[in-house]
């Protein structure tokens, strides 16, 4: 697990540096990396992992409240971590 994590932060961290030294933001970036069709591929891959956080995160939250307080069902949990 510690490799993934060392390489991930090394790239992070040339890329991190490149924006500030650039001014770039991810979409200016992917569109110099990518062309035209970077910009446009950026958007949805964000928008893929704001879903995936929400919706899998947000179960963790409602499974952990469902075992913390038995009484409340799981659909309420979830609701109650959606609201």
């Amino acid at each position: 697990m510690a490799l993934p994590v060392l390489v991930y932060s090394a790239v992070n961290y040339v890329l991190t540096r490149y924006a500030l030294r650039t001014g770039l933001s991810v979409s200016l970036f992917s569109r110099l990396l990518f062309g035209s069709a970077g910009a446009a591929l950026a958007t949805p891959v964000f928008a893929a992992t704001v879903i995936y956080y929400a919706v899998f995160e947000s179960s963790v939250i409602a499974v952990a409240l469902h075992r913390l307080v038995p009484s409340i069902s799981y659909p309420l949990a979830s609701l109650l971590v959606v609201i």
